[in-house]
């Protein structure tokens, strides 16, 4: 059984405090480029609606080398490389459906344990810093509770930032999704 749980906004004052710090140089790949750039539609050349091939030509001259591009999970097409987006290690993918890009996700490589709940939540906030500096507060925040794990979700105009707690291995995963699923 899964429970949605709406959680109000306690941090998004605090967030939008960094945004004007953090708009100049956060949004950037590891030495400035394009590959790392938001706009409304995803991430550098990563870009909701853009044709996958356009996609795929534009990362293969902007993204770092080791960029890869082909069939993907669930048989979708997939682009991926990794960057550093602010101060964190973030791997990039979009996937294809269509000859379209149908969804571009950012994950936190690093780190992905966490002490608590809150300390999971707090990973997702300090990642969520330049999507906050570009798209402004979050609108909303809910959790989502499974057998599982616990699911922190935020919205940040076009993005939803999400962790996923484990609470038995102490585990967070922390992404930030572009052209995902209303919520």
């Amino acid at each position: 059984m899964t429970v949605v749980r709406a959680t109000g906004m306690p941090r998004a004052w605090r967030l939008g405090l960094w945004g004007s710090l953090l708009l100049a140089g956060a949004c950037s790949g590891p030495s400035g480029d394009a590959a790392g750039v938001l706009s409304e539609e995803g991430i550098g050349p990563l870009r909701v609606g853009l044709s996958f091939e356009r996609a795929e030509r534009l990362a293969a001259r902007l993204a770092p080398p080791a960029l890869y591009s082909g069939p993907g999970c669930a048989g979708l097409q997939e682009i991926r490389y990794d960057i550093r987006l602010g101060n964190a290690p973030v791997g990039l993918m979009a996937m294809g459906e269509d000859g379209r890009i149908s969804e571009v996700e950012a994950t936190l490589l690093a780190p992905t344990r966490a002490a608590s709940q809150r300390a999971c939540a707090e990973l997702r906030d300090d990642f969520a810093q330049p999507f906050v500096a570009r798209f402004g507060p979050y609108a909303r925040e809910w959790q989502i509770d499974k057998p599982v794990s616990t699911e922190l979700l935020a919205r940040a105009g076009p993005v939803v930032v999400a962790a996923r707690w484990f609470e038995t291995g102490q585990t967070c995963y922390v992404s930030a999704r572009f052209g995902a699923r209303p919520d």
